[in-house]
């Protein structure tokens, strides 16, 4: 059985050239959508979206460092929970709400970083199993 290559072709990648026109067309697209589509799929696309930015961080940690996650989800979990109490609960606009949601994301990945840096091996993989301990 002949085995495919899933590689990117060079030309696709070759310097950042395609970057540029590529995240104009990615932003005009995320302008003009959810004006044309009905809220049900703005609601599964933003979704999509989300899920997608979660796989792209954890490709940069296990695919490119070698590092593994068992935890990478809480900090998503942490930011969207976050956001969901200070839109229903605290009456923040979105916007507000969603930058507070990033920096109390961030400061618990700031808090886990900072422990985890002296962490190695074994040691590694229970800083991250500490996330989930149950209380």
């Amino acid at each position: 059985m002949k085995s495919r290559s899933w590689a990117v072709p060079a030309a696709l990648v070759k310097g950042p050239g395609w970057a540029v026109p590529a995240g104009l067309v990615a932003l005009a697209l995320a302008i003009v959508v959810p004006l044309l589509v009905q809220p049900f799929f703005v609601d599964i696309l933003t979704r999509v979206l989300v899920f997608a930015i979660l796989a792209i961080g954890l490709n940069l940690l296990v695919g490119y460092t070698g590092l593994p996650s068992l935890g990478q989800a809480a900090f998503l979990a942490m930011g969207a929970y976050t956001l969901a109490i200070l839109v229903k609960r605290a009456g923040l606009p979105h916007l507000p709400a969603l930058l507070l949601a990033i920096v109390a994301a961030g400061l618990l990945g700031a808090l886990f970083g900072v422990l985890a840096l002296r962490a190695r091996g074994a040691t590694f993989l229970l800083m991250e199993r500490m996330k989930y301990k149950k209380k």
